[in-house]
């Protein structure tokens, strides 16, 4: 890639690094959907708030650090936001 010989499909939080750059293949970025889950009985249950929190918090540090990423969010204010779902 370094060569500028290849084009990769990746994941829009990826952070540029010299001699490879990020850009959106259109208007809309490629996605992927994370999920989180255990048994509600499980001893991970207790702390199912404070999981999602973290993980929540973590991704959207992790948005800010890719600049395409992070200019793509604040034009798109309504998408690709972490979302909980409770069973």
């Amino acid at each position: 890639m370094r060569a500028g010989l290849a084009v990769s499909l990746c994941q829009a939080t990826f952070i540029e690094v010299p001699g490879v750059s990020v850009r959106p293949l259109a208007e809309n970025l490629l996605w992927y959907r994370h999920i989180l889950a255990w048994h509600h009985d499980g001893p991970l249950a207790p702390y199912g708030t404070e999981i999602l929190r973290r993980v929540a918090d973590g991704y959207l540090a992790t948005c800010s650090d890719s600049p395409v990423y992070a200019r793509w969010r604040e034009l798109n204010p309504h998408a690709a936001r972490p979302v909980a779902v409770a069973p």
